[in-house]
């Protein structure tokens, strides 16, 4: 059996946490709280069932009460019921993590899974050459590889109407932002890496990435999909004002947490790669991907649009790379 003292250690380490994620608008590392308030929610209803089974009444209730108000922002995540529709189209993201070599693990699962858009992160050369092979399912793709955690990737059923390079922050580290006829209807999709925040400086380069692209899609006369790997949880100050910036919806509402990363811990990791939608684009399920041998999970999204959309036969494959 837990020795009480060992409950009363948990609970302390988990109140203290909770109270310092208050202070998240202040920065790393305060902020880093925020990102495991479903693991502190668990935490706090175990010390509250450990206290009743000690008959410790007094500190049952503040357990459970601490637990209910660290669960109070997962509410909206909770799973409903929603209708089908054939009117929608399927997006994916997914970090391959450059230094993956399990090339076959990606191409097979998006070779079953037949989506209509996927955006990749962390592409490098060698990624590049293996997503030549879906070129006959994703017939339209655009690519700026990179070293390391740079390189970006958009693969797409559907025609590509325009594709370029942006900047959504002060350093050079790129994001894609590409437009698509949906079965003639104009779709923006912009795929972003922000750096992780280990510090303050990148903590603040992330924020400004984070804002910068939600007035981009906030500025967009199209419906706009941002989605990538993202760095942020749900319940950060930096995603809330990104949501709220950019007129966007979260597509995890409605339909579980989903967390990708890291992908070994499954449930009890943390969903760090989003799928973000502004005004004309309705989330209709949301689920992760199975293991590629990558450190994040894939995320996919089925989106509707205002009318039925019809699938494309596959054009003349290519691969659109930038110079340089």
């Amino acid at each position: 059996m837990v020795p009480l003292w060992l409950w009363y250690l948990v609970f302390f380490v988990g109140a203290l946490g909770s109270l310092l994620g208050l202070l998240a608008r202040l920065g790393w590392p305060f902020e880093l709280v925020v990102h495991f308030r479903p693991h502190l929610v668990g935490l706090f209803f175990g010390c509250s069932a450990a206290f009743l089974w000690q008959e410790r009444a007094v500190e049952m209730w503040i357990a459970l009460l601490f637990g209910l108000w660290q669960a109070w922002d997962l509410g909206p995540y909770l799973p409903v019921r929603r209708g089908r529709s054939r009117g929608s189209f399927a997006v994916a993201t997914v970090n391959v993590r450059a230094k993956n070599r399990g090339f076959a693990s990606l191409c097979r699962w998006l070779k079953e899974a037949r989506l209509d858009v996927v955006g990749l992160v962390e592409v490098d050369p060698g990624w590049l050459r293996a997503l030549t092979s879906l070129e006959s399912v994703y017939p339209h793709q655009f690519a700026r590889p990179g070293d390391e955690d740079h390189g970006l990737a958009v693969l797409s059923r559907w025609p590509l109407k325009s594709a370029t390079i942006v900047h959504f922050g002060d350093t050079d580290r790129p994001s894609l932002d590409v437009t698509l006829l949906v079965d003639g209807q104009p779709v923006r999709v912009l795929v972003a890496h922000p750096p992780p925040p280990f510090n303050r400086a990148l903590m603040a380069e992330r924020d400004a990435h984070l804002r910068r692209m939600a007035e981009t899609a906030r500025a967009s006369t199209i419906p706009v999909v941002v989605m990538g790997d993202f760095n942020v949880t749900p319940w950060s100050p930096a995603f809330q004002d990104m949501l709220r910036t950019g007129g966007l919806r979260d597509t995890r509402r409605g339909m579980g947490l989903l967390p990708t990363w890291p992908a070994p811990l499954g449930w009890l990791g943390i969903p760090i790669d989003h799928v973000l939608v502004t005004g004309g684009l309705v989330p209709l399920r949301a689920q992760r991907g199975p293991d590629i041998g990558s450190d994040h999970l894939p995320l996919y999204v089925r989106l509707q649009m205002g009318e039925a959309l019809t699938r494309p036969a596959p054009g003349r494959p290519g691969m659109a790379q930038p110079a340089g």
